[in-house]
């Protein structure tokens, strides 16, 4: 499997949410968005979520500016 990035992006609704880590890789060829539930995520992920998740979301926003979406 080669992974090609990760993202942390906090999922929400009516009454719940979750903290999933992202991630994208390639199985066959064939790109796949898979995520890693906070059970099973290491003590390090734990401690970079909000970090990455407060950049994921900054430079999502100067993305979005730059392609005018």
């Amino acid at each position: 499997m080669k992974i090609v990035t990760a993202w942390a992006e906090t999922a929400t609704g009516p009454g719940w949410s979750n903290r999933p880590i992202w991630y994208l890789h390639y199985s066959n060829g064939v790109p796949v968005v898979d995520a890693i539930q906070p059970q099973d995520q290491t003590p390090e992920m734990h401690r970079l979520y909000d970090i990455c998740e407060a950049a994921n979301a900054a430079l999502l926003a100067e993305v979005r500016k730059a392609v005018r979406e």
